[in-house]
Protein backbone atom coordinates (compact mmCIF):
# COMPACT_ATOMS: atom_id res chain seq x y z
CA UNK A 1 0.00 0.00 0.00
CA UNK A 2 1.15 3.16 -0.96
CA UNK A 3 1.99 5.98 1.60
CA UNK A 4 0.67 9.30 0.78
CA UNK A 5 3.94 11.56 0.73
CA UNK A 6 3.79 14.00 3.25
CA UNK A 7 4.51 17.69 1.76
CA UNK A 8 6.63 19.95 3.90
CA UNK A 9 4.79 23.29 4.08
CA UNK A 10 6.98 26.39 2.86
CA UNK A 11 8.70 28.19 4.88
CA UNK A 12 8.02 31.64 5.70
CA UNK A 13 10.55 34.08 5.09
CA UNK A 14 11.70 36.34 7.58
CA UNK A 15 12.50 38.87 5.30
CA UNK A 16 9.81 41.52 5.25
CA UNK A 17 7.96 41.60 1.63
CA UNK A 18 9.24 44.46 -0.49
CA UNK A 19 7.05 45.79 -3.60
CA UNK A 20 9.05 46.41 -6.75
CA UNK A 21 10.51 49.60 -7.29
CA UNK A 22 8.11 51.08 -9.46
CA UNK A 23 5.21 50.15 -7.02
CA UNK A 24 7.34 52.36 -3.92
CA UNK A 25 6.98 54.69 -6.48
CA UNK A 26 3.67 54.75 -6.77
CA UNK A 27 3.07 54.50 -3.06
CA UNK A 28 4.98 57.55 -2.45
CA UNK A 29 3.49 59.46 -5.13
CA UNK A 30 0.10 58.41 -3.39
CA UNK A 31 1.65 59.85 0.08
CA UNK A 32 2.99 62.32 -1.47
CA UNK A 33 -0.49 63.61 -3.32
CA UNK A 34 -2.60 63.12 -0.44
CA UNK A 35 -0.02 65.19 2.21
CA UNK A 36 -0.56 68.04 -0.49
CA UNK A 37 -4.19 67.95 0.24
CA UNK A 38 -4.37 68.01 3.14
CA UNK A 39 -2.18 71.32 3.66
CA UNK A 40 -4.15 72.52 0.67
CA UNK A 41 -7.35 72.32 2.90
CA UNK A 42 -5.63 73.71 5.56
CA UNK A 43 -4.68 76.97 4.17
CA UNK A 44 -7.58 79.92 4.87
CA UNK A 45 -8.68 81.26 1.49
CA UNK A 46 -8.81 84.90 0.83
CA UNK A 47 -12.53 85.44 0.52
CA UNK A 48 -13.84 88.16 -0.88
CA UNK A 49 -15.65 90.99 1.19
CA UNK A 50 -19.61 90.30 1.41
CA UNK A 51 -21.23 92.88 3.33
CA UNK A 52 -19.67 94.78 6.64
CA UNK A 53 -16.51 94.07 7.37
CA UNK A 54 -13.39 95.51 8.81
CA UNK A 55 -9.86 96.80 8.56
CA UNK A 56 -6.50 99.24 8.88
CA UNK A 57 -6.49 101.93 6.14
CA UNK A 58 -2.88 101.13 4.98
CA UNK A 59 -2.53 103.36 2.05
CA UNK A 60 -4.84 106.36 0.42
CA UNK A 61 -4.78 106.63 -3.52
CA UNK A 62 -6.88 109.76 -4.09
CA UNK A 63 -9.41 111.86 -2.86
CA UNK A 64 -12.01 108.82 -2.82
CA UNK A 65 -10.01 105.20 -2.48
CA UNK A 66 -8.21 103.72 -0.17
CA UNK A 67 -6.41 100.30 0.49
CA UNK A 68 -7.63 98.48 3.45
CA UNK A 69 -5.83 95.58 4.98
CA UNK A 70 -7.48 92.99 6.97
CA UNK A 71 -4.08 91.11 8.12
CA UNK A 72 -4.84 88.45 5.56
CA UNK A 73 -5.37 90.41 1.93
CA UNK A 74 -5.45 94.04 1.33
CA UNK A 75 -8.65 95.93 -0.77
CA UNK A 76 -8.53 98.34 -2.73
CA UNK A 77 -11.94 100.25 -1.51
CA UNK A 78 -13.56 103.06 -3.86
CA UNK A 79 -15.87 104.97 -1.60
CA UNK A 80 -18.75 105.00 -2.76
CA UNK A 81 -21.93 107.40 -4.03
CA UNK A 82 -18.91 110.50 -4.01
CA UNK A 83 -16.47 111.85 -7.21
CA UNK A 84 -13.30 113.41 -5.52
CA UNK A 85 -11.01 114.99 -7.91
CA UNK A 86 -8.30 113.03 -10.11
CA UNK A 87 -5.09 113.58 -8.93
CA UNK A 88 -4.07 115.61 -11.96
CA UNK A 89 -6.87 117.92 -11.26
CA UNK A 90 -6.90 121.01 -9.32
CA UNK A 91 -7.86 119.88 -5.27
CA UNK A 92 -6.90 116.20 -6.87
CA UNK A 93 -3.85 116.29 -4.36
CA UNK A 94 -5.45 118.13 -1.38
CA UNK A 95 -8.59 115.80 -1.97
CA UNK A 96 -6.32 112.54 -1.61
CA UNK A 97 -4.57 114.43 1.76
CA UNK A 98 -7.66 115.80 3.74
CA UNK A 99 -8.97 111.74 3.57
CA UNK A 100 -5.72 110.67 4.39
CA UNK A 101 -5.56 113.29 7.36
CA UNK A 102 -9.00 111.22 8.75
CA UNK A 103 -8.39 107.77 7.59
CA UNK A 104 -5.01 106.77 6.69
CA UNK A 105 -3.11 104.34 9.58
CA UNK A 106 -6.91 104.13 11.47
CA UNK A 107 -8.70 101.39 11.74
CA UNK A 108 -12.19 101.68 9.78
CA UNK A 109 -15.04 99.69 9.03
CA UNK A 110 -16.83 99.18 5.53
CA UNK A 111 -19.73 98.24 3.97
CA UNK A 112 -19.22 97.18 0.24
CA UNK A 113 -22.27 96.58 -2.04
CA UNK A 114 -20.52 95.15 -4.95
CA UNK A 115 -17.56 95.45 -6.74
CA UNK A 116 -16.50 97.95 -9.49
CA UNK A 117 -15.91 96.19 -13.14
CA UNK A 118 -12.50 97.19 -14.43
CA UNK A 119 -10.46 97.10 -17.76
CA UNK A 120 -8.56 93.89 -18.14
CA UNK A 121 -4.88 94.22 -15.98
CA UNK A 122 -6.90 96.52 -13.76
CA UNK A 123 -7.37 96.24 -10.15
CA UNK A 124 -10.65 95.34 -9.32
CA UNK A 125 -12.05 97.72 -6.44
CA UNK A 126 -14.69 97.07 -3.83
CA UNK A 127 -17.26 100.04 -3.98
CA UNK A 128 -17.58 100.52 -0.17
CA UNK A 129 -19.20 103.04 2.45
CA UNK A 130 -16.48 103.97 4.49
CA UNK A 131 -17.10 104.49 8.57
CA UNK A 132 -14.25 105.83 10.95
CA UNK A 133 -15.24 106.56 14.64
CA UNK A 134 -18.66 105.87 13.98
CA UNK A 135 -18.29 108.55 11.20
CA UNK A 136 -19.37 108.20 7.40
CA UNK A 137 -16.33 109.13 5.90
CA UNK A 138 -18.29 109.31 2.47
CA UNK A 139 -20.40 111.80 3.35
CA UNK A 140 -17.56 113.65 5.14
CA UNK A 141 -15.42 113.95 2.61
CA UNK A 142 -18.88 116.12 0.34
CA UNK A 143 -19.63 117.64 3.52
CA UNK A 144 -15.54 119.53 3.93
CA UNK A 145 -15.63 120.50 0.63
CA UNK A 146 -13.08 117.67 -1.52
CA UNK A 147 -15.51 115.57 -3.51
CA UNK A 148 -19.13 115.99 -5.25
CA UNK A 149 -22.36 113.68 -4.45
CA UNK A 150 -21.93 111.38 -7.37
CA UNK A 151 -25.39 111.15 -8.41
CA UNK A 152 -24.93 108.85 -10.99
CA UNK A 153 -24.99 106.44 -9.03
CA UNK A 154 -27.59 108.06 -6.00
CA UNK A 155 -30.24 105.47 -7.46
CA UNK A 156 -28.10 102.77 -5.64
CA UNK A 157 -28.55 104.70 -2.22
CA UNK A 158 -31.18 104.42 0.49
CA UNK A 159 -33.50 107.62 0.37
CA UNK A 160 -31.80 108.60 3.84
CA UNK A 161 -28.13 108.50 2.35
CA UNK A 162 -29.47 110.33 -1.11
CA UNK A 163 -31.02 112.98 1.06
CA UNK A 164 -28.00 113.25 3.49
CA UNK A 165 -25.42 113.07 0.98
CA UNK A 166 -27.07 115.97 -1.82
CA UNK A 167 -27.66 118.03 1.39
CA UNK A 168 -23.90 118.40 2.31
CA UNK A 169 -22.60 118.94 -1.42
CA UNK A 170 -25.47 122.13 -1.37
CA UNK A 171 -23.89 123.18 2.17
CA UNK A 172 -20.42 123.04 1.03
CA UNK A 173 -21.14 125.03 -1.76
CA UNK A 174 -22.77 127.42 -0.31
CA UNK A 175 -20.53 127.98 2.46
CA UNK A 176 -17.28 127.33 -0.10
CA UNK A 177 -15.66 125.04 1.65
CA UNK A 178 -13.00 123.25 0.33
CA UNK A 179 -13.26 123.18 -3.46
CA UNK A 180 -15.92 125.38 -3.72
CA UNK A 181 -13.54 128.52 -3.00
CA UNK A 182 -13.29 128.06 -6.77
CA UNK A 183 -16.66 128.95 -9.01
CA UNK A 184 -14.91 127.13 -12.10
CA UNK A 185 -14.47 123.48 -10.27
CA UNK A 186 -14.67 121.02 -12.63
CA UNK A 187 -16.78 117.88 -11.76
CA UNK A 188 -14.30 114.99 -12.54
CA UNK A 189 -16.31 112.82 -14.47
CA UNK A 190 -16.32 116.14 -16.91
CA UNK A 191 -12.59 116.28 -16.45
CA UNK A 192 -12.14 112.53 -17.33
CA UNK A 193 -14.37 113.12 -20.49
CA UNK A 194 -11.93 116.12 -21.34
CA UNK A 195 -8.76 114.22 -20.79
CA UNK A 196 -10.40 111.36 -23.07
CA UNK A 197 -10.90 113.24 -26.03
CA UNK A 198 -7.93 114.96 -25.79
CA UNK A 199 -6.42 111.32 -25.80
CA UNK A 200 -8.58 110.53 -28.75
CA UNK A 201 -7.11 113.41 -30.87
CA UNK A 202 -10.22 115.46 -29.69
CA UNK A 203 -12.90 113.10 -31.32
Amino acid sequence: MLQPEVLNPPRLSSTPFEPPTASRELVAMMYRYVAALLVCTCVPVVAEPNGNFEGTVVGVVDGDTLDVSTGAHVYRVRLAAIDAPERSQAFGQRAKQELAAIVHGRPVSLRCDKKERRPEGQRSREICTVFSGGRDVNLLQVSQGWAWHYKAYAREQSSGDRSAYDGAEEAARANRRGLWGDPHAMAPWEYRREAGRSKGGGQ
